[in-house]
């Protein structure tokens, strides 16, 4: 049996919709290829969508030139993007960082299109329902698998720290979206 490029079997998208990169962009003083590579992908699958139906959201990290990809499609086609969010990712340790954590990129729109970041995925759900695409039992039902998802982790281990703080800026915008009296009914 084969294997590798033209196998039936390479990859996990046998419909030829996941786009590669390649070696290249791995080669040291190469990387910022990263970038273009993902720029480039996105146009090629942008070209195999009706641009008036389908409306993207870029969801990367701080690491890998997701944020360059996506300064580039808001600079060409900002009406293809309805949001941009980015996993904040430091080689600082959570130790260094202590119980405040690291600190985030502030929130900024790039050609009219919001740029998000976040730490956990409680805060990426929270600032996705505050842009309009997540509804409000989606957030409360991210907010209760990220804190069960700690179940087995020290409540005074540092990760505890930014999904307590995450979970509560969330409930205040919860407070907010629902109106008085409206309460998520999630066991937090």
């Amino acid at each position: 049996e084969r294997f590798g490029v033209g196998s039936p079997r390479w990859g996990i998208d046998c419909d030829a919709t996941v786009l590669y990169g390649s070696l290249q962009e791995w080669v040291p003083g190469l990387q910022y290829r990263k970038g273009w590579r993902k720029f480039d992908n996105f146009q090629k699958l942008q070209k195999t969508n009706d641009p008036d139906r389908t409306k993207y959201v870029l969801v990367g990290d701080t690491g890998e030139y997701d944020m360059a990809c996506g300064e580039s499609i808001t600079a060409s086609t900002p009406d293809a993007m309805k949001a941009m969010f980015f996993h904040v990712i430091s080689e600082d340790t959570w130790q260094q960082a202590g119980p405040r954590g690291l600190k985030l990129p502030a929130d900024r729109v790039s050609n009219g299109v919001p740029v998000r970041f976040f730490r956990t995925y409680v805060a990426a759900a929270r600032k996705a329902h505050e842009e309009g695409l997540m509804d409000a039992e989606g957030l409360v039902r991210v907010m209760h698998e990220a804190t069960t998802a700690l179940d087995d982790i020290p409540r005074d281990d540092l990760r505890w720290s930014d999904v307590r703080r995450d979970v509560e800026v969330s409930l205040v915008t919860l407070g907010q979206t629902l109106g008085p009296g409206g309460k998520p009914t999630a066991n937090l």
